[in-house]
Order: structure tokens, then C-alpha cells, then sequence
């Protein structure tokens, strides 16, 4: 009869050990699962922040190529006016040179070709303006470009520490610094990430504007080529033909 007793002794004893031991173990567990909910909810939120981020980049920047494209649509057509306009003068001086050459019978035959290329210098100039300000228009898209693809590095940086959150393991305490050191080194990232961003996004803006008086310059050079080389023409024309008054050009 005693030995059933001390047994039956024993055997709660043994139970109530292995209670005691098991209830730390899950509120140990319990507290894991805390830290490792808190830091996905952080990691959530860090995402979060870089896709709003990587958002509110690309509607700057494509908002200031679209900038440098209307500039380089509306100088296209006003230099093609303005190149025009400013040959009037031009082609009427070499026409009262060929006149001029007709009433004195000479032979324009072999000077032909500064007629044919004055005639060409409009469509010169426009392929020239053309191409000045295309070259700013992909420079733009370039700096746009690098700076997006810079950002969804970050982005793809960032979205690996899922991957890190998944590798912490080892004892419980391991784990639970593993997750800490994680939770606060995305909290910082969720500040500084989208901080970052923005100073590379507002620095190359700036670099794309930029471009605009340089896609301007390349249209009033074209215009202020056209007297420059259209004269040039019409006094080679006129040494050509025997006209001697080509000085004045």
C-alpha cells in the first residue's frame, strides 16, 4: 500500500514538473512570436515606405522629362519657322545675284553647288537642332532611368530582409536578439531609405531641368547659324560668278 502511494507520489511530482517546465517554454515561444509578428509588421511597413517613395520618384521625374520633351516639341516647330524666316533675306540676295549674272551673261553652271547648298542649309539646320535636342532629350531619360533603376536596387535590398527575418534561429535567446537587431536596423531604414531617395530624386530633377536652357540653346544657335553660314554661301557664289561687291557678304 505504501509503495502504490510513493507512487502515485512520485508520478505527480513528475507531472507537475514537467508543467512548470513547459509553462516558461511557452510563454518563451509566445514571446518569439510577439517579436517575430512586430517584425514583420516593420518590414511591412518599410516596403510600404520605399514603394511610396519609389512612387512619388518616378511622378518627378517623369514629370520633369516630360518638362525637357514639351521644350523640344515646341522648339522643333518654331525653328523650322524661324530658319525659314530668316532665309528670306538670304535667298533674296543670291536671286538678284543670279539676276545680275544672267544680265551680264555669265556661266553660273560651276557655281551651282552654293545654290544647291544654300538651298539645303534649311533642312541643315533643322536635322542639326533636330539631333542638339534630342541628344538633351535622352540625356534626361538617362538620368531618370538611373536614378529608378538605383531605387529598385534599394527596393530589392530591402525586400530581402524577409529572407533574413526567416534565418533567424538557434536558441530562443538567439533568436529574439536575432529579430531585435533586425526590427530596429528596418525601423532606422524606414526614416532614412525614403530620406535618401528623395535627396537622389530632388538632385537629379534639378539635373534634368537643366537641361531645358541647354535644348533652348540649341535652337537659337541654329537660328544665328543661318546668317553665319547662309552669307557665307552667297559671297562664295558671288567670287564664284565674277561679282566683285562680295565683300559686303
Amino acid at each position: 500500500m505504501r509503495s502504490q502511494i510513493f507512487a502515485i507520489f512520485c508520478a505527480l511530482s513528475l507531472a507537475q514538473a514537467l508543467v512548470i517546465q513547459a509553462k516558461p517554454n511557452d510563454l518563451q515561444a509566445a514571446e518569439v512570436r510577439g517579436i517575430a509578428d512586430e517584425a514583420e509588421k516593420v518590414f511591412k511597413e518599410l516596403m510600404a515606405a520605399v514603394d511610396k517613395a519609389l512612387d512619388d520618384a518616378s511622378a518627378s521625374l517623369n514629370a520633369a522629362v516630360k518638362a525637357v520633351n514639351q521644350t523640344v516639341t515646341d522648339l522643333e516647330g518654331k525653328a523650322h519657322d524661324a530658319i525659314n524666316l530668316a532665309m528670306d533675306p538670304i535667298n533674296a540676295k543670291l536671286k538678284e545675284l543670279i539676276e545680275n549674272a544672267e544680265k551680264l551673261g555669265i556661266n553660273t553652271t560651276k557655281c551651282e553647288k552654293y545654290i544647291d547648298e544654300l538651298t539645303d542649309l534649311p533642312n541643315k539646320l533643322n536635322d542639326e537642332v533636330v539631333e542638339c535636342m534630342t541628344d538633351g532629350l535622352y540625356k534626361a531619360v538617362g538620368y531618370a532611368d538611373d536614378v529608378l533603376d538605383n531605387i529598385q536596387v534599394i527596393e530589392q535590398d530591402m525586400a530581402n530582409f524577409t529572407n533574413r527575418i526567416k534565418d533567424c534561429e538557434g536558441s530562443i535567446w538567439s533568436e529574439i536578439k536575432c529579430l531585435g537587431l533586425l526590427t530596429a536596423e528596418m525601423t532606422k531604414d524606414s526614416v532614412a531609405v525614403p530620406v535618401k531617395i528623395a535627396a537622389d530624386v530632388a538632385k537629379t530633377d534639378l539635373l534634368i531641368k537643366g537641361l531645358i536652357p541647354k535644348v533652348t540653346l540649341c535652337y537659337t544657335t541654329a537660328v544665328a547659324q543661318v546668317p553665319i553660314r547662309g552669307l557665307a554661301l552667297v559671297g562664295k557664289f558671288a567670287l564664284c560668278t565674277g561679282q566683285q561687291d562680295a565683300s559686303m557678304y
